[in-house]
């Protein structure tokens, strides 16, 4: 998908801001070879200001030395042996400094350098030109693969229309193929610290429409009508990640220039993503116009066009007219990521040259193998392919399957999905080695179908080849049943029927023959000899059959393997053949059937018997997958089953209709499901905590057997909900929060179901899901007076909150009498004090307490609120007058 990004070129040469000192900024760097690697700082400064830099302090955060790195672009104009930097135009200077580094081992490093100061008037950062200019990067190097940092292909440039939508995007591909995501983060001063008051420049001025934001898939910046004209300052954090971690970070620091605008951006025609086979040669037109009818300059950059071997390219001929992009793919392009072709559009308005960006993504796969074929050699098949025409290639899968298939790989699709039905049967290495031979249990009766995948050192692969098949001659022993007769755990009975091989080479082997019969249990390698039959002078054409009893049957399939022997020496061996096992799955009124086989014919279908209230089985229905699912059963009760399949062989010389049959299982369905969740709501208003939770009955909805709620509560909205309440009556959908002694918090609900005993006799009751969860916060008031008069007419006798309070869970309140001793405490909210001292120094006045006089006194109050983020604090000071004579009182 490409994605528009609209950015301004007010008055702009190179690759800078226009700038008064420091104005943007950025650290990059490449692996050259092992451990070294070269290191880049871009600053964007003004070109006439005296604090030039010929050098900056780096430092690698490796422990080792700054190092003051040479500026290398430029002209030596003052004649001191360093160039001056490139003076792009409007007093904008573009400054490089470029150096190597080798690091001491495999980790993490921040490169880091700072330079005094900004440039003045920057909206978002206090006193600007007196803060400190600090970039960073960080590398992680693992001593494996090698880590470029990402190149940022558009420029630290940003002018903004006042009261319009500003994009940006740094346009960073990476040159590993890593994944990279984007965040805006603080600007930072000296020792790599935040700028203290930093501000986003949408928070500068606040308002509803004034939002700026980063995609962190895209990068692209978006800031939605800024407010005030000037300079303001934003960092990019671009993060390359590699297989799910961080291995580095470039910051870009750089500023939005605010202006009035009137001219309109050009329009660039959306290109779509495309794949490419390695070896195609794309060309395509790009186009773009003006509203204004303006000139508009066409240009493309991206991986594609720095590439080493076979660079795209991208011209335009006339200004103004189409561009042409061109690129003649090559195997060495073949990568996991996609490469990014970045698309500018810029117009030739006399005052604000204004710019469109877009991008779109070029896959580049690697093509098939060529002219696969199959030959059968005895009991062998030998596969043979074209080199892939791509040299780099690393190795071959093989892939087989029995029977043909009709899959064919999507667009842009590599590698073979197991949806495809086939099985990984082994790699060849090296890209020469373009053979293979199958002699491993290779299917017989059916075409054996394969096709081959293309490996690459970076673990990418081609598109699959076209299927190939061959099939065995009949040179082997051909089991055609394994039949479950009888079912039990230690007398079970299973009938074994097998072809000899009819197409045996009799010249070569003149008997006499016989068989060895090997079993093995469940789905393992028969080992077990069983039966070897008698010899015989004559080989027999028909089908053999054996019955074989005192097997467990009931618990696990078995299976077998017929060896061919000639005067006592083995010749052949057939494929393994199991018998089918049946499985059950109980479940609320129904039964799910699950059942699995190893066998060498193919199955086209198979039926289901249930046994009815006689104890006879009778046919149920046919499916030609492998599950099947009994509905409308009767919950406690014993359902039997067993399955058959109907199967064959493409072989003309082994008859159709291989029927086979599983063993008898038995099973009862029981409530497994639960519910669906309620849907919770609620109503009231804070100020009458007169909360009201409800939800729907499922039963009338998604469930009808709903016999019960439970009611889920947190204090927190980051606190793990725990039951707080049950609620017996399906019909009852209401609670009220109020009943308990705090209402403030999270809220949800389950549905339980009715409380039934399963397959093996054990209660059981399902919940639901939790519903959504609904989160009431508080609104806490807590006043106090500023008179009392404690007589006992009933008016004012207590120091108390008024009208009340709400959302209050305790208080610590200290009264201070005018010379500043404290004369009552409490943490009870309702505090209710009536002049009463209560300090126990004073026991030598008597016995008891005493009224303290009229007069004036101060509080300390800190009030615990109960809120959704727990107990929040808040302290109340203040001061209140009592009017009544002042009076001792013994007791």
């Amino acid at each position: 998908m490409s994605k528009q990004l609209i950015l301004f070129a007010f008055l702009f040469i190179g690759t800078c801001l226009q700038a008064t000192h420091n104005r943007s900024g950025e650290i990059t760097y490449r692996h050259i070879e092992g451990l070294k690697y070269e290191i880049t700082i871009l600053t964007c400064t003004r070109f006439s200001v005296e604090a030039d830099r010929d050098t900056l302090d780096l430092n690698f955060g490796d422990n080792s030395p700054i190092e003051k790195v040479l500026r290398v672009n430029g002209v030596d104009g003052d004649g001191n042996g360093v160039p001056d930097g490139q003076l792009v135009g409007n007093d904008i200077q573009r400054n490089l400094y470029v150096t190597t580094h080798v690091f001491p081992g495999p980790g993490s490093y921040i490169l880091y350098f700072e330079d005094p100061n900004r440039n003045e008037g920057v909206q978002n950062i206090p006193n600007s030109v007196q803060v400190g200019f600090s970039v960073s990067s960080l590398l992680t190097i693992d001593g494996i693969s090698p880590n470029s940092s990402p190149v940022l292909n558009n420029p630290p440039k940003g002018d903004a229309c006042v009261n319009k939508l500003y994009l940006y995007n740094s346009l960073a591909a990476d040159p590993d193929g890593d994944s990279l995501s984007y965040e805006l983060i603080q600007s930072t001063t000296f020792n790599n610290q935040v700028i203290p008051g930093y501000l986003f420049p949408d928070e500068v001025e606040p308002g509803a429409d004034n939002v700026m934001s980063i995609d962190p898939i895209t990068g692209e910046l978006s800031w939605e009508s800024a407010q005030l004209i000037g300079e303001y300052n934003v960092v990019i954090q671009i993060n390359e990640w590699r297989n799910g971690n961080l291995i580095g970070f470039v910051r870009r620091d750089m500023q939005i220039n605010v202006l009035v605008c009137s001219n309109d951006p050009p329009i660039i025609d959306e290109e779509p993503d495309i794949c490419l086979v390695a070896g195609e040669v794309y060309s395509m037109s790009i186009s773009a116009s003006d509203p204004n009818n303006d000139v508009v300059t066409l240009e493309a950059f991206g991986e594609p066009f720095d590439l080493a071997v076979s660079p795209a390219t991208f011209n335009q001929p006339i200004p103004g007219g189409n561009g042409a992009l061109n690129w003649a793919t090559d195997c060495e392009h073949i990568r996991a990521e996609p490469y990014t072709v970045f698309l500018k559009a810029t117009d030739d308005d006399p005052i604000v040259q204004l710019s469109n960006f877009s991008d779109f993504q070029i896959q580049i796969i690697a093509p098939p193998v060529l002219n696969p074929t199959a030959i059968s050699v005895g009991s062998s098949i030998e596969l043979d392919w074209d080199n892939n025409p791509c040299e780099n290639a690393l190795a071959y899968k093989i892939y087989r399957r029995i029977g043909n298939s009709n899959f064919q790989p999507g667009d842009c699709e590599t590698g073979l999905p197991e949806s495809a039905g086939y099985s990984l049967i082994g790699t060849v290495d090296g890209w020469s080695n373009s053979s293979y031979v199958d002699n491993e249990d290779v299917p017989f009766g059916n075409p054996v179908c394969y096709r081959v995948v293309t490996c690459f050192p970076d673990g990418n692969e081609s598109i699959v080849s076209e299927e190939f098949c061959a099939m065995l001659e009949m040179e082997l022993p051909v089991i055609t049943k394994v039949s479950v007769e009888a079912t039990s755990l230690v007398d079970g009975i299973d009938t074994l029927r097998w072809y000899p091989p009819l197409e045996i080479d009799s010249l070569q082997f003149t008997g006499p023959y016989s068989y060895e019969i090997y079993r093995a249990d469940a789905f393992g390698t028969p080992t077990e000899l069983i039966e070897t039959t008698s010899e015989s002078s004559v080989l027999n054409v028909g089908e053999i059959q054996r019955i074989y009893s005192g097997l467990n049957t009931e618990s696990q399939a078995n299976s077998f393997m017929v060896v061919f022997l000639n005067d006592g020496l083995p010749v052949s061996t057939s494929n393994q053949a199991s018998s089918i096992f049946l499985e059950i799955v109980p479940s609320d009124n129904s039964l799910q059937l699950n059942w699995t086989h190893d066998v060498p014919w193919l199955n086209s279908y198979y039926q289901v018997f249930r046994q009815d209230d006689n104890g006879q089985y009778e046919f149920l229905d046919s499916t030609t997958l492998m599950t099947f699912i009994d509905t409308g059963l009767v919950n406690g009760q014993e359902y039997c089953y067993f399955v058959r399949s109907i199967g064959f062989y493409d072989e003309p010389l082994i008859p159709d209709s291989l029927l086979n049959h599983s063993q008898e299982n038995c099973s009862r369905p029981f409530d497994s499901v639960p519910p669906c969740p309620p849907t919770l709501s609620v109503e009231g208003e804070c100020e009458f905590e007169d909360f009201v939770l409800s939800w729907n009955n499922p039963n009338n909805s998604c469930a009808d057997d709903v016999v019960q709620y439970n009611i889920y509560y947190s204090p927190t909205i980051d606190g793990e909900l725990e039951l707080i309440h049950t609620i017996e009556n399906p019909d009852d959908t209401v609670f009220f929060p109020e009943d308990f002694t705090n209402i403030v918090g999270c809220y949800a609900v389950t549905a339980l179901d009715s409380l039934l005993a399963d397959s093996e006799g054990i209660l059981n009751q399902n919940e639901s899901a939790l519903s959504d969860t609904i989160c009431i916060n508080s609104c806490p008031e807590y006043m106090l007076p500023n008179v009392i008069s404690p007589n006992g007419d009933g008016q004012n006798d207590f120091f108390e909150p008024f009208p009340g309070f709400r959302y209050i869970e305790s208080i610590d309140l200290t009264i201070f009498n005018r010379w500043g001793e404290p004369i009552f405490k409490t943490t009870d909210p309702n505090i209710r004090w009536d002049g009463i001292h209560q300090d126990p120094l004073m026991e030598y006045l008597g016995p008891g307490d005493y009224y303290v006089p009229d007069g004036t006194y101060y509080y300390i109050c800190i009030v615990n609120q109960l809120t959704l983020n727990g107990i929040d604090p808040f302290t109340l000071t203040g001061s209140f007058t009592m009017f009544r004579e002042g009076q001792k009182r013994f007791e």
